[in-house]
């Protein structure tokens, strides 16, 4: 199955929520805004029943090089997380065991 582009997604919202497609596109713009700002907050963002995107900090660490068995530090940096919420991992799981494509 192809991944649907923008405005596909928005045709399809409108469509389901019986708005107009320009209504669906600031919908989507504003939910995408909003998560680019609030992401880096320190509860993250959430989408109810869907998702949350937050920043985490992974710590400094050392690691040994295989082939020169040098000690590098890996310094610390912050990295984006996904999470889809228990609702939305369920749905899909029960789709792909519908479609037989469980592994």
């Amino acid at each position: 199955m192809k991944s649907l582009t923008k405005n596909q997604i928005i045709s399809k919202i409108a469509e389901e929520a019986e708005i107009s497609k320009s209504q669906a596109r600031a919908a989507i713009d504003a939910i995408a805004d909003l998560s680019v700002k609030y992401a880096a907050a320190d509860d993250g963002f959430t989408i109810p029943n869907f998702c949350k995107v937050q920043i985490k900090t992974q710590r400094e660490r050392t690691m040994q090089d295989p082939r020169t068995r040098e000690v590098l530090e890996i310094p610390a940096k912050r990295k984006l997380r996904f999470t889809l919420k228990k609702a939305a991992k369920d749905a899909i799981l029960t789709r792909d065991e519908e479609l037989g494509l469980a592994i």
